[in-house]
Formats: C-alpha cells, structure tokens, sequence
C-alpha cells in the first residue's frame, strides 16, 4: 500500500467553499471509514486543506479524489505526492496499526 500527502488549494473564494463544507465533511468521513485517510485538517491560512492518505496506487486514489464534492464542484483542486512510510529510525505504531488494517470500499467507489 502506497502513501500520499494530499495538498488541496481551493479554487473559489472561501464563502463559496464553506456552503459545501458539509457534503465534504461526509465525503473525507466515508474515507476515515474505509480505512484510506490517517488524517485530514484545513491549511492555515485557510487557502486548501492536507490529507494523509494509502491507497493501492495513484490512479485509484485520483479516481477517488474525483468524487470529492469540493472537486466535483471545481472548488479546490489535489497536489499528490507519494511517499514510502519507512520504519527507520522510527515510526509510530498507531501508524502500523493504520497501515496494516484493511480498506473497505465506500459507496459509490469500487476500486
């Protein structure tokens, strides 16, 4: 399982971003759900946001990021960078424990 850093910026000014906030909101939940994202939050200044995320290659997680409604809805739009999560010198084991459960499939994406 791949790594990536997900660096969205949004595309629209704030107010406009924020009346989609909630279908967002359940979108990036559906993703904790599924075992994809480790973490998530806004950038500050609040220009985009940052997403850890696995997923099987980048191509699934492109076609994933696509049913995000802030995309959806040219709201923001994804940097992708990929990463190899090493274990030298260390990392943390809620890390291994993310890393080693299992993702489920979220609806309306069957990757």
């Amino acid at each position: 399982m791949r790594m990536f850093v997900l660096i969205s910026r949004f595309q629209k000014p704030i107010e406009e971003v924020n009346l989609s906030f909630a279908l967002h909101s359940a979108w990036v939940q559906q993703q904790y759900e599924a075992g994809r994202f480790l973490v998530s939050g806004r950038r500050e200044p609040t220009i985009g946001g940052i997403i850890v995320a696995r997923a099987s290659s980048e191509q699934e997680l492109r076609e994933v990021l696509a049913t995000d409604p802030y995309q959806q809805r040219g709201l923001a739009e994804y940097e992708i960078f990929a990463f190899e999560a090493t274990d030298f010198p260390k990392r943390s084991r809620a890390f291994d424990t993310f890393a080693s459960e299992p993702m489920q499939e979220t609806e309306g994406t069957h990757l």
